[in-house]
């Protein structure tokens, strides 16, 4: 299990795959995993793990698989087969469980569907979410992951790949951390 005092964070499968499958770097995956911790649910595990390059990933020691039964099953209804196949629900749940449990963790959402919905319904967890391309910006200025250079250049190489975000965040990323 994680340790209690480290940066614990949740994630959907787009963000694991957008650096494996998409960027094609999973070294750089592998020192934001070296730095933080990370639950990883069932679904997204099963995702994440049809990608080739998951096997760089797979036994990563502060990547853990949470063992929750019928995690995400409350949102299955609202939610579509695809949002479901990506984690979204299960990851939605887990952040709603652990801020019930006054354990609040960081947790990265990309599709709008799904972070609308906790916008709508979960307003309390929205200051705890973020996308990957935000997340990237963090890990130059919060984490201190990355040198200001890297993160730029990382989010630019995101934002070319078939990683879908908008031009808009991708610029208001860049800028945040420019100004930093």
């Amino acid at each position: 299990m994680p340790s209690s005092d480290s940066n614990t964070i949740l994630a959907d499968s787009s963000f694991y795959l957008c650096f494996l499958e998409d960027i094609e770097q999973p070294q750089v995956l592998i020192r934001v995993l070296d730095k933080c911790d990370f639950l990883i649910t069932p679904i997204v595990y099963k995702e994440v793990s049809k990608s080739d390059n998951f096997k760089n990933i797979q036994t990563h020691p502060k990547m853990f698989l949470v063992q929750k039964q019928y995690l995400g099953e409350a949102l299955r209804p609202l939610f579509s087969k695809k949002q479901i196949e990506k984690g979204e629900t299960e990851i939605i749940e887990l952040a709603y469980h652990l801020y019930a449990d006054n354990t609040p963790k960081k947790f990265i959402l990309d599709d709008k569907e799904p972070r609308l919905f906790v916008q709508r319904n979960l307003p309390y967890l929205k200051k705890l979410m973020i996308g990957t391309i935000g997340f990237v910006g963090e890990c130059y200025y919060e984490y201190h992951i990355f040198e200001k250079g890297e993160a730029s250049t990382t989010v630019v190489v995101i934002g070319k790949s078939n990683f879908r975000v908008s031009a808009e965040v991708i610029k208001e990323v860049l800028a945040k951390i420019d100004s930093r």
